[in-house]
């Protein structure tokens, strides 16, 4: 079975991907130690560190406003190529970051909890 035009464009178009991820990302991919960790906690309000992951519940007023915090969130995460795992039950959204090819927390980490903190800080200013 040979190679189709489809199938070389799909190839290309991944390699690109993956190339360009690993470029612009490379340089937070560099687990954290243990007192960077600590300075940059008081930089992230109401995150906390368990089992080395970044971790944080969010209260919302509703399961509307909840989910809509996940909709921008995960928005967020998809620019910085860095994914939450998280869940949601009603009005609660948990979230733990960490880099698991980095074994540990990185620059990635708390970014993408900064961005969530903003994402949930405009929600509630919008939903009073």
């Amino acid at each position: 079975m040979g190679l189709t035009s489809f199938s070389v464009l799909y190839y290309t178009y991944k390699h690109y991907k993956e190339v360009i991820s690993l470029f612009c990302y490379d340089e937070y991919m560099k687990r954290l130690a243990k007192e960077e960790i600590k300075n940059r906690l008081s930089q992230v309000s109401g995150w906390r560190v368990e089992q080395g992951s970044l971790c944080k519940d969010f209260i919302f007023k509703d399961f509307t406003t909840a989910f809509s915090f996940m909709a921008e969130a995960a928005k967020e995460a998809e620019k910085i190529n860095h994914h939450p795992d998280w869940s949601n039950s009603y009005n609660k959204v948990s979230i733990r970051l960490t880099t698991h090819s980095a074994g540990g927390l990185t620059d990635n980490d708390f970014s993408l909890a900064r961005l969530a903190n903003e994402a949930a800080q405009k929600l509630q200013r919008t939903t009073g």
